[in-house]
């Protein structure tokens, strides 16, 4: 059981780092945010999905073996990816880093069309061009103040973004709402609204991509995660009730509608948008490595401070996240509405005159 959920682990750890990175290279840049997003709206979906399968079947089938059939229903999406792939086009920005420049323009005119292709193309090409000349990229590709910024951007947001307590949340739901007071079958059973509310906020977030600049968005998203963690530590103050088991589900939903809508969706877009190309995997598998391993320390300690602490873990998450609004304020850059390489030349010529400032 531990072996095959490491090799589950191996391949959800190994999507979370391709699936955003690759969609952000295929897609034009003004359709980058909504298509991006649309990862994580099918994600939560998916979640919604699995919660209300889990509830039906736990209602229909109790017992101690029900696990198994929860576990094995997802093979079928899993098989249904596997197909699916098989009909999606290689990256074009992964084709000209390997010097395929023709099967790239291929790729790009038959996702943009024409005039567009040749545009994006021409971006690309030049961005290649520069890089050949340079090192191969990896840890002493570190060096350069720019890149390094970039990277240490990446790394700190993908932790910041486990320590908000989302999936302490998400996993142990269930064991939160029984703590309260509710039974084993209404606590499976509310926690669908958590789906709900992850697909509707979800959808809220794509809206507000279309409307607004990254940081804004995602910097008032953490604000209000540490409002709505305060709320929630302050309901498990009261006497226990199913009462306060409703409420405490209540202010999980508002929580998980800004985490959903502000956080999350921005979170995975802006990781496939900030790094150099040369670098690009490397750059987010290194971010998304330390984003899983914060999320595993979070699961792996949440059960034991919730026994220790109670509700009050909530009001540590709470402080922690004071620290993650700080930090985005003074380091998170702004990526709407440009090209990748675009935002790779603007990077490197603003590290450039913050250097002639200094001097």
């Amino acid at each position: 059981m531990v072996m095959f959920r490491a090799v589950l682990g191996l391949a959800v750890g190994g999507a979370s780092a391709t699936v955003p990175m690759f969609i952000a290279e295929i897609a034009p840049a003004a359709q980058r945010g909504q298509l991006v997003t649309r990862n994580e709206l099918v994600i939560v979906t998916g979640q919604l999905l699995a919660y209300t399968t889990n509830a039906v079947i736990a209602g229909i089938w109790p017992g101690n073996h029900v696990w198994r059939y929860m576990l094995g229903l997802a093979t079928i999406p899993a098989v249904l990816l596997w197909l699916g792939m098989m009909f999606v086009p290689e990256s074009p920005r992964w084709f000209a880093s390997k010097g395929r420049f023709s099967e790239a323009q291929e790729v790009l005119r038959r996702i943009h069309g024409a005039k567009e292709a040749e545009t994006e193309f021409s971006q690309i090409r030049a961005v290649v061009a520069e890089e050949v000349a340079l090192p191969k990229s990896g840890w002493k590709e570190l060096r350069v103040p720019w890149v390094r910024r970039l990277v240490f951007i990446g790394v700190v947001f993908g932790i910041t973004v486990q320590l908000t307590g989302v999936n302490s949340i998400m996993y142990f739901a269930p064991s939160i709402l029984q703590s309260t007071g509710l039974g084993t079958q209404a606590a499976l059973t509310a926690t669908i609204a958590n789906g709900v509310v992850s697909v509707f906020s979800t959808l809220f977030g794509m809206y507000l991509l279309g409307k607004y600049r990254r940081r804004p968005i995602i910097i008032t998203g953490q604000s209000e995660l540490v409002v709505s963690l305060l709320l929630l530590g302050s309901c498990f103050l009261l006497p226990a009730s199913p009462v306060r088991g409703y409420l405490v589900l209540a202010f999980m939903l508002v929580f998980l509608f800004f985490m959903q809508s502000m956080i999350g969706t921005v979170y995975w877009l802006m990781m496939s948008e900030i790094f150099p190309l040369r670098m690009r995997g490397f750059a987010m598998g290194f971010a998304i490595f330390a984003q899983w391993l914060s999320n595993a320390t979070v699961t792996l300690t949440f059960p034991i401070l919730i026994a220790t602490l109670g509700g009050s873990t909530f009001f540590l998450f709470a402080v922690i996240n004071v620290g993650t609004v700080l930090f985005l304020v003074k380091f998170l850059p702004e990526t709407r509405g440009r090209t990748l390489e675009a935002l790779e030349a603007l990077e490197a010529l603003e590290h450039e005159f913050s250097t002639y400032a200094k001097a």
